[in-house]
């Protein structure tokens, strides 16, 4: 797979950061955990610093899907091979629940975020933190929803929301957790130039605001004012 850094927030491979919160190393895959060389290559070395964003972009079938869901931590440590390490601590040595307080997923299938528990978009977000054993800030939900352009549709089944909005209510529910690091596993591809732009903001304020470190996943190449930001 190729992989990109946007300009403003992670430096070029061979340039000294001043933060690596995340650095993966030989990132593998094992198609049968029981057997021996029976591992899928997926990433190389990579390092990104607080408040950076990785691209990674490859064709169908060469591993994206599985890669994120090794960096979210849905794998256990021994389906996959390599190194994964947040603030200097290996996520080989994270619980269940501590992986999934770090780090949100977005899937290809957004609907897979939802728990199905609830009926609306609004107690989804609530059930994220609740979850982690977490109090819920009603104000920064709200706030959440407002920016996402979901407070129409917060008391609305998220399975019955459009593509779009679908996408837009798992970012929500991701976030509302405030991970530290959000994979999002090629859900750009479906969306409208105006929707991506209004994801897109969200997420450089997420970034900017706490340090959020953001890992799209692609198909083909974002053009470059996809991603181009405000600075």
């Amino acid at each position: 797979m190729d992989i990109g850094w946007r300009r403003d927030s992670c430096a070029r491979m061979g340039t000294e950061m001043k933060e690596k919160l995340l650095q993966v190393a030989g990132l593998r895959f094992r198609t049968h955990p029981a057997e021996k060389n029976s591992e899928s290559s997926l990433l190389g070395s990579v390092a990104v610093e607080r408040g950076g964003s990785l691209i990674i972009v490859g064709p169908v079938g060469c591993g994206k899907s599985e890669a994120a869901l090794c960096l979210s931590g849905l794998r256990e440590p021994g389906e996959w091979n390599g190194r994964m390490v947040f603030n200097g601590t290996d996520f080989a040595s994270l619980g269940p629940l501590r992986r999934a307080a770090l780090v949100g997923l977005v899937p290809s299938n957004p609907a897979l975020v939802f728990s199905c528990i609830s009926k609306s978009v609004v107690r989804e977000m609530e059930l994220s933190c609740e979850f982690l054993g977490r109090s819920v800030s009603t104000p920064e939900i709200v706030n959440l929803l407002d920016r996402l352009e979901l407070s129409l549709l917060a008391d609305r089944d998220p399975l019955t929301l459009s593509g779009g909005e679908k996408i837009r209510a798992a970012i929500g529910v991701c976030l509302a957790k405030s991970p530290h690091i959000l994979v999002v596993d090629q859900v750009f591809e479906e969306l409208d130039s105006i929707s991506e732009h209004l994801i897109r903001s969200v997420l450089d304020q997420e970034r900017k605001a706490r340090g959020l470190i953001v890992v799209e996943f692609h198909s083909r190449a974002p053009a470059a004012r996809d991603i181009q930001n405000d600075n």
